[in-house]
């Protein structure tokens, strides 16, 4: 993807296209994660050694969708291994693999807030927010 300059055009699906509950961390709070009918609209900044400049381009995701399933995806359309994806949010915080789309899961923890003396914002992904796909392989390494 980063080395082709080729329009990209990722239009990703929630394996499981229902309403689930899931537990947050330590506290156990309960959060409803939307509808899957709800689509993020994204734009992804595409980076890698092989480019001087990141390759941007719009992505849509739905909602319910965890970036782990969304980085198998990419791996299946374009054999970019899912470990040499790096996905950051708000410009230089790392997405942990369980994050969820749509969800009201922060991308930054409170305690990270707190660490970084930050008051606590709303840091869960919304539309209209820009990625970054940090991609660490190489043509060689395919």
């Amino acid at each position: 993807i980063a080395t082709s300059k080729a329009n990209v055009q990722f239009n990703l699906l929630n394996k499981n296209d229902k309403e689930e509950t899931r537990k947050a961390g330590s506290k156990s709070a309960e959060i409803k994660k939307e509808s899957s009918d709800n689509i993020l609209e994204l734009t992804l900044s595409i980076e890698s050694l092989m480019e001087h400049d990141p390759i941007i381009a719009p992505i849509t995701v739905s909602s319910g969708t965890t970036l782990q399933s969304l980085k198998e995806q990419i791996e299946n359309q374009s054999g970019i291994k899912s470990s040499s994806q790096y996905w950051f949010a708000f410009k230089r915080y790392p997405i942990p693999n369980d994050y969820i789309f749509g969800s009201s899961l922060p991308v930054v923890s409170i305690q990270q807030q707190q660490q970084q003396q930050q008051q606590p914002s709303i840091n869960y992904i919304r539309s209209g927010d820009t990625l970054i796909l940090y991609i660490s392989q190489t043509l060689l390494s395919r």
